[in-house]
């Protein structure tokens, strides 16, 4: 199916101020033993209301899984990191830039539907019809030329946001979105 448009998604904990970065800083993790147990074979992966239907991707930081929305009729995008947030000043911080960065109004970046947070683990919502970047290049059903397309979209959108003082630290192709 030939796509259009990109929608770029904004991660969770990935993103931080231009100001956090250098000598000192330090990234939102928690160390494995604090990760959630996986869930036993055969049973539904749940984030508080939220059933995590089908895993899109995942890096060493972050994840994003496919998530029924009965109350709208649509799936979402639900992406939120690997591991909780344990100390408080990493969720606030992480939903002051979040905020931010949902504020930055371009049509090719995706705008969320809901933000949160559940068990320590924040998560942002997206409503997004599309198909992720890594589905489209592990299918090699992308053209270079739509590639490079994709490519100029994505560094588009991350100048926006560097210029609003935003860096995305995780960007995955996963986290990419090619729309009809």
């Amino acid at each position: 199916m030939p796509w259009r448009h990109l929608r770029a998604v904004s991660t969770i904990g990935v993103i931080h101020s231009k100001a956090d970065e250098g000598e000192g800083s330090k990234r939102m993790s928690v160390p494995p033993s604090q990760r959630p147990a996986a869930a036993p074979a055969g049973s539904v992966r749940r984030l508080g209301r939220c059933e995590l239907r089908e895993l899109i991707g995942r890096s060493q930081r972050t994840m994003a899984w496919r998530v029924p929305a009965p109350r709208v009729d649509q799936e979402l995008v639900l992406v939120l990191p690997r591991n909780a947030l344990t100390r408080e000043e990493d969720l606030k911080k992480w939903e002051s830039i979040v905020r931010r960065a949902s504020r930055l109004g371009h049509p090719l970046l995706a705008q969320p539907v809901e933000l949160g947070a559940h068990d320590r683990f924040p998560y942002i919502a997206y409503a997004i019809d599309g198909t992720p970047l890594s589905a489209r290049l592990a299918s090699g059903a992308i053209t270079p030329r739509d590639g490079a397309t994709a490519m100029a979209q994505v560094a588009r959108v991350l100048s926006i946001a560097h210029e609003a003082g935003i860096v995305h630290g995780d960007l995955q192709p996963y986290l990419v979105f090619l729309t009809p």
